[in-house]
This record gives C-alpha cells, structure tokens and sequence, in this order.
C-alpha cells in the first residue's frame, strides 16, 4: 500500500545519503525496493548499497599486494561496470581507443595515456570496438608507505594515505607524463617475471605530482 511503499522511499533516501560522501562521483543510480525493504534500517540497506558497487577482487597476496592486469585481444564492444575498490588503479593505454570515466570526469584514452583512479573512486572504462591493449596496476597507498618519517613521507605518502590529497586523474605535464610512463613501463616488465618478491626489492621515484 502507499504507505509501506513511502516508508521503503524514505529508507532508501536515507541509506543512500549515508554512503553518498563515500563515493566519489555524478552517477545515476536505479534501486528496486523489495518486499521486506520497509522493515530494514537504513544503515543495513547502506551497506548494501556500498557493498554492490565494491568490486570483490582480491589483488595480489597479502605478501605483495599488488597486482596488474593486461586486457587485449578483446574483439568486440565492452564496458567494465562500474565500480570502487580500497586501492590506487593505475591505467596505462598500450595502443588503441579507450574510454575512461573517473568520478565525474569523462576521456577518451589513446595510446600513451595514462589515468589514476584513487580509493573509493567510482570509474569504469570500455571501448566500442574492443581493439585496444592497457594495463591496470592495482595496490593500496600502504604498499609505497616506508617506515622512516622523511619529507616524501610527510608532505606527499601520508597526505594520500589520509586522503587529504588525491591524484590526479591525469597528468598534464608532458616531460612529466613521459617520465612516469617510463616507470610504469618498468613496473610491468619487473612483474611480468617475478610474481613473488618482498617489497624492499621495488625502488620507487620520488616525483612531484600536483595534487588536488
């Protein structure tokens, strides 16, 4: 009747407004209430929702975790649906045609791009004709954290771990954006053969990277 389908209203509004400044990102979002939806509290159909757009991957090992994925030979239209997850993604476009919406901003990767995607940031990507090769690099901000309090770790690690500063979605400085994509290159080439070493065996750059 009217008023359990407005009792079921109200719980989805109020569900959504607690995990709305959780997810970064414009999207419109469709839910369906069910029979017993109007006798759930608001916190437990929360969950749910936050729960439905986590992407439930585990990423490399408790060792190392970290993890990349290389998508080619793909043939046909697709789309990676939407999602978040706890680590940073890098994407690093090989060759061909890649779209890639990161929270409310939208592109049209080609070759040599390069994206970040923080934490908890809603993002998907696809291609209309299939015919493009990238990489996913996939690992928490602890993975880079180190263990003596240093100005890389103050002023850029530590601010990102908090959240209280955000990659950029892409990099604008050209030099700068050809540099990184060095490493990233290097990064894959090292993973490609070693699937389990300690993470002392990784040296990473210290670079200066506009943060938002």
């Amino acid at each position: 009747n009217a008023v359990e389908r407005n009792r079921s209203r109200r719980v989805i509004r109020a569900a959504y407004s607690e995990i709305e400044n959780k997810i970064q990102g414009n999207y419109d979002f469709v839910f369906v209430a069910r029979s017993r939806t109007k006798y759930q509290k608001s916190t437990q159909i929360a969950q749910l929702m936050l729960s439905q757009l986590k992407e439930n991957i585990v990423h490399g090992t408790k060792e190392y975790p970290y993890e990349q994925y290389y998508l080619r030979n793909i043939n046909h239209a697709f789309q990676v649906p939407v999602h978040w997850h706890e680590q940073v993604e890098i994407i690093y476009v090989e060759e061909g045609n890649l779209r890639v919406k990161i929270g409310d901003s939208e592109f049209e990767g080609t070759k040599g791009d390069l994206f970040f995607v923080n934490p908890r940031e809603l993002h998907l990507m696809g291609s209309a004709d299939g015919r493009v090769r990238y990489y996913t690099l996939l690992f928490p901000m602890e993975f880079i954290s180190f263990q003596t309090m240093d100005n890389l770790e103050k002023k850029l690690l530590l601010p990102l771990r908090s959240n209280q500063l955000l990659f950029p979605k892409v990099i604008e400085d050209c030099a700068l954006r050809q540099e990184l994509i060095s490493e990233v290159k290097e990064v894959i080439e090292i993973n490609k053969n070693i699937r389990h070493f300690s993470t002392d065996e990784i040296e990473l750059s210290e670079y200066h990277i506009e943060t938002r």
